[in-house]
């Protein structure tokens, strides 16, 4: 995935886009608010929120993916034999490079654990794009 990889990297591609944006609300160059008129995500956030979705499938919708997400994520409560505050967060394995931290199961993890409680509840897969959407756009 494109979006995985260093910034750095990517840095060409986030500049066209906010090129072809402004070019197509004729905006000019020093204008910050691209992403809104046409209700997109920067590449960024565009990302995480399909990792995000990715997790909230593997835990409530498994049986709409291949079978090798049906463990993909673990919940702390499953890895240790005692209570902690975080037991109803993702287990995130310590990782040991920036690729790691990189890797779809790190980074969901990471990013699933930030998520306030009211949008990790259960609902349908169109509810809670739109709700994830909408909480990344106003981070």
């Amino acid at each position: 995935m494109y979006a995985n990889t260093c910034v750095t990297y990517l840095d060409k591609l986030i500049k066209l886009n906010n090129k072809i944006l402004r070019i197509l609300q004729n905006f000019p160059i020093r204008t910050h608010d691209l992403y809104t008129k046409f209700n997109v995500l920067p590449l960024d956030k565009l990302h995480n929120h399909q990792i995000i979705l990715l997790v909230f499938k593997c835990l409530n919708y498994a049986h709409l993916l291949p079978p090798l997400y049906a463990n993909y994520f673990v919940l702390n409560a499953e890895v240790h034999d005692y209570n902690t505050r975080a037991s109803t967060d993702l287990h995130v394995r310590g990782p040991r490079s920036t690729f790691e931290q990189r890797c779809i199961r790190c980074k969901g993890s990471m990013l699933w654990n930030r998520l306030p409680a009211r949008l990790k509840l259960p609902s349908s897969i169109p509810v809670f794009k739109r709700k994830i959407k909408k909480y990344l756009s106003s981070q």
